[in-house]
């Protein structure tokens, strides 16, 4: 009997396949170790006083949600489960002790002082999930990742006269 339990369902006569549920799916999901995010700007090596900094979450020409969201495929109680993951909110921390959530993966700030500032993005991911060749569904929760903070200078713009 033992060694019947320990048989995948395919090895037992009569035997069905157990399904995966969303908790599992989204317990799974929260596990992948989906893609943290990193943080780009405009301007990109220093920022000013009273000017506006563009900021977007990506890798060199890449954005966030083209780097993070590919299918992945997990295997659940012996079945092949299929996730689609997708970014839902960006919420970015400009370092200055303010912050802002977005939709899209760009935003604009104004720093109103100079300073070291730590900006980071965290971003909110779901999923649809589809257990084998069956149709894809919400996954009915959200996990979050985020950046490694990168500091950018802020500075006084300074006036040159010739």
């Amino acid at each position: 009997l033992a060694a019947a339990l320990e048989a995948t369902p395919e090895a037992v006569p009569g035997a069905v396949a157990a399904i995966p549920g969303r908790a599992e799916v989204l317990g799974a999901f929260r596990e992948l170790g989906l893609y943290r995010g990193a943080v780009r700007s405009d301007p990109g090596r220093a920022s000013f006083v009273n000017l506006e900094t563009y900021f977007w979450c990506g890798d060199g020409a890449q954005t966030c949600n083209v780097l993070g969201e590919g299918e992945r495929t997990v295997t659940l109680l012996g079945q092949a489960v299929r996730i689609r993951p997708r970014i839902v909110s960006y919420e970015w921390r400009f370092g200055d002790g303010s912050s802002g959530r977005v939709t899209a993966g760009r935003v604009a700030h104004t720093y109103g002082h100079t300073g070291a500032m730590a900006v980071s993005v965290t971003l909110t991911w779901t999923a649809d999930y589809a257990v084998g060749s069956g149709g894809f569904r919400p996954i009915g929760g959200t996990t979050t990742t985020t950046s490694p903070v990168r500091v950018l200078p802020v500075q006084e713009a300074q006036t040159i006269n010739h």
